[in-house]
């Protein structure tokens, strides 16, 4: 009995010991690399080391399969509170992820609205110096038929008084002309005149003569 009893206290011991080990990594991996485990976590299991290693240390008694199954349990709640560090490292690990791609997504996007933004710019600036030119070329257009049509009007008016002049000269010309007629008719009307009183007289003075 004493051999067997011996034999379970070192098996006992064994196993404890074994947990002890395996607590001790779950604890450092739950610690992790970044340091993000929860403390209520780091507690729980430094707790469940705490335990164990009292049990290693007292004396074996009867009720060492009773204490057996409390360190089972105790080994499920190590278990359950490494599973939660593990998941939310996890969830720490895919947040950051989140994190670091909607950041990489908005960087992407500042860089396409920026892009973007200078092609628009670059659109409005051909926009307003192809308007800039057709308003200057139109511009330059209407001064030109400006200019044709004021030195058509210019030309029409000088051809109209050049035309009305010629037009008076000629008017006076005419009306001179038919005033020297006109006094030359009357020169040649008075002259007739006189060339027929002057004959009436010679015949009056024959009459008398013959008498």
């Amino acid at each position: 009995m004493e051999e067997s009893e011996s034999g379970e206290t070192q098996n006992g011991r064994i196993v404890r010991t074994f947990l002890l080990v395996d607590v001790g990594e779950a604890v450092r991996y739950l610690r992790g690399r970044n340091g993000r485990t929860s403390e209520v976590a780091e507690k729980t299991v430094e707790k469940a080391i705490d335990a164990g290693s009292d049990e290693t240390t007292t004396s074996t008694s009867p009720a060492q399969e009773s204490q057996g199954r409390g360190m089972l349990s105790k080994l499920l709640l190590v278990g359950v509170v490494v599973g939660l560090g593990y998941l939310l490292k996890s969830r720490s690990g895919s947040v950051d992820e989140a994190v670091s791609k909607t950041t990489q997504q908005l960087h992407s996007v500042a860089d396409k609205t920026a892009v973007r933004s200078g092609e628009v710019a670059q659109r409005t600036e051909a926009v307003v110096g192809q308007a800039a030119e057709g308003i200057q070329e139109t511009g330059e257009m209407a001064a030109d038929q400006v200019e044709t049509g004021t030195e058509e009007a210019a030309d029409r008016v000088r051809e109209s008084g050049e035309t009305a002049a010629d037009q008076v000269q000629e008017g006076g010309q005419t009306a001179a002309d038919q005033i020297d007629e006109a006094a030359e008719t009357a020169e040649e009307t008075q002259e007739q005149q006189g060339d027929e009183g002057e004959e009436a007289s010679s015949e009056d003075d024959q009459s008398d003569d013959e008498e």
